[in-house]
């Protein structure tokens, strides 16, 4: 499995390599200690890190609390260099976080000409500024789209849809396909709300138990993890329900901890 760019991308993949399927980091960093950093915890988590030297020092994130409210400033750097695709790859999924830059449309037409699953994690920032060119060149290549209810109207234009989020995300798996033997499947998470799926024209909700509040040490993360649990249940059962509910579980515990690491 190629996971591209991103926190998401950077995270998920340490839950991933946690099961016996081969992992690869694609990203772009600096020449300074964080690319050190970046490339001795992904091997530590058993990823083969693919990182792509720039000028840009590596993106870096600082988190910021005050009692129960918490923030991260983030200094994107290298993130945001376009990452030269590579020209060959082997794996049974391609997923590309919302951040990265690239020639992804390419990618997609490889994935499609390959038989390789070819997976899009929303960001709000990205897909917001070209709704329209986002919808017609990269996501006819989309089998897997993850994200959560604002990103979601950020692709549909950040004007808000007539109708329920399980409306807006049936719309957007309707979206034209390239290839079209495959159905889109639709992830969107709502925080505490029920996470959505679609799959072949059919909307269904997961309800997301809740952690009670004494146990929440920090929120920073529950995303990246649920699309790590997702991803790896994913591989191993091809099955999108069993996968929300390992992606549930794997943001439960997340939010349980201090930062995102996991126990050995």
């Amino acid at each position: 499995m190629c996971l591209f760019e991103g926190r998401v991308a950077a995270g998920g993949s340490q839950t991933i390599a946690r099961v016996a399927h081969p992992c690869s980091f694609v990203g772009c960093v600096g020449r300074d200690g964080g690319a050190e950093k970046l490339r001795e915890l992904l091997c530590a988590a058993n990823v083969q890190p693919v990182l792509l030297e720039t000028d840009r020092p590596t993106a870096r994130a600082v988190v910021l609390k005050a009692g129960e409210t918490a923030a991260v400033v983030v200094a994107m750097g290298a993130a945001l260099c376009p990452i030269q695709v590579p020209s060959s790859f082997d794996a049974k999924l391609v997923y590309v976080d919302g951040v990265a830059r690239g020639d992804f449309r390419s990618l997609g037409e490889e994935c499609a000409r390959r038989g390789v699953l070819f997976g899009l994690g929303l960001n709000s920032s990205s897909s917001s500024s070209s709704s329209s060119e986002f919808a017609t060149t990269v996501m006819p290549y989309v089998d897997l789209l993850i994200g959560n209810g604002q990103e979601l109207l950020a692709l549909l234009g950040g004007g808000g849809f007539p109708g329920d989020a399980g409306e807006a995300a049936l719309a957007v798996s309707a979206l034209p396909k390239a290839r079209g033997s495959r159905s889109r499947i639709v992830v969107i998470t709502r925080g505490t709300d029920a996470t959505i799926l679609v799959r072949d024209g059919t909307v269904s909700t997961f309800p997301v138990s809740p952690v009670p509040s004494d146990l929440v040490a920090d929120l920073n993360g529950a995303g990246d993890a649920f699309v790590g649990g997702f991803l790896r249940a994913f591989l191993e059962t091809a099955s999108p329900s069993e996968a929300i509910l390992a992606g549930h579980d794997a943001a439960r515990f997340i939010i349980q901890q201090l930062g995102t690491q996991f126990e050995e």
